[in-house]
């Protein structure tokens, strides 16, 4: 039987992985200041090919788990990112 995963469990994952030096990087990178463009967006620090490899144990989340995580309260890039990598299964 196939443990059903939940989006606090991802969350969780993702904060144990995080890279603070990289995460300040990224947020400059994305010029995250007030009234710039990712304004009030925030990040873990965390490669894409980690995230695709992390998705992958995830594909069976249901929709509305995979909703929850693109429509992050936090704006955490990252958790979309997962989201779109697990939403792909539907597509």
């Amino acid at each position: 039987m196939i443990k059903k995963h939940t989006r606090t469990e991802i969350e969780r994952l993702l904060e144990n992985l995080e890279n603070t030096d990289r995460a300040h990087h990224t947020k400059r990178f994305f010029k995250t200041g007030p009234n710039e463009y990712g304004a009030g967006d925030k990040f873990y620090g965390i490669r894409v090919p980690v995230l695709r490899k992390l998705a992958k144990n995830f594909y069976h989340l249901s929709l509305p788990e995979i909703r929850a995580l693109l429509l992050s309260p936090m704006h955490r890039s990252e958790e979309r990112r997962v989201g779109k990598e697990c939403r792909s299964r539907w597509s």
